[in-house]
């Protein structure tokens, strides 16, 4: 019989079991493993145990300042990327390399033009604007959100997809949001029931060559049923 399992690469800068991205990522690569993938952590900061299965790529990256540490990061993380072989590559918060993105709270330019004015009011928000880590960042969703770059993006809320849309020429229906949901499939944010339509509908866009290798029923879709929420 042909192997049906999945290299697969997920890649974030810290890799633990606390916090609710971090926790997400965990359920993710747990639920990779219970199918007999084989899973690797391409991260700066891996702690706390992982099974055994699974292969870690520590990238030696410096804390500070931060817009180095990021700009390392995505260098290292993509040599790892080009060199492996993987046929699903799945970012975590951020678009550090080519393939699937999972953000919580949404892209980071409509937490700095929108979110951050509110809260900290516009003066403060436009000198934080300033600091070369929120350049690097701005431009590394530039570059990232692409549907070249970038085939779908996974996130738990309407507002942080509709932040994307309105700072981004991202296709709509490429971006999914549900409500987390460890025990079955993706439910709708909006009508709390399983989307799976669209689940259907995106997990047959192709991959491309700089995303992975795999087909359509045997990467994005399987890495989505796969995803905690």
């Amino acid at each position: 019989m042909p192997d049906t399992r999945l290299k697969i690469a997920v890649v974030a800068q810290d890799f633990h079991r606390s916090g609710g991205s971090e926790g997400r990522t965990g359920q993710l690569v747990d639920r990779l493993l219970g199918l007999g993938h084989r899973v690797h952590l391409v991260g700066a900061r891996i702690r706390g145990e992982w099974d055994s299965r699974i292969v870690l790529h520590r990238l030696a990256t410096p804390k500070h300042p931060h817009w180095a540490e990021i700009l390392l990061f995505c260098r290292q993380a993509g040599a790892v990327i080009r060199e492996a072989g993987f046929d699903i590559v799945h970012n975590q918060i951020r678009p550090f390399v080519p393939g699937l993105l999972t953000v919580g709270g949404g892209c980071h330019r409509f937490y700095l033009f929108d979110v951050l004015p509110r809260e900290r009011g516009p003066l403060l928000a436009w000198w934080k604007r300033q600091a070369p880590l929120h350049w690097l960042l701005l431009a590394l969703e530039r570059r990232g959100l692409r549907p070249d770059r970038c085939p779908v993006v996974l996130t738990n809320s309407a507002l942080a997809r509709e932040g994307i849309l309105k700072y981004y020429r991202y296709p709509a229906d490429r971006i999914v949001a549900w409500m987390p949901d460890v025990s079955g499939p993706p439910r709708s944010r909006r009508t709390g029931k399983p989307c799976g339509a669209d689940w259907e509908r995106i997990r047959r866009i192709p991959c491309s060559s700089s995303w992975g290798a795999a087909s359509p029923a045997r990467g994005w879709g399987l890495s989505f049923a796969s995803h905690p929420g």
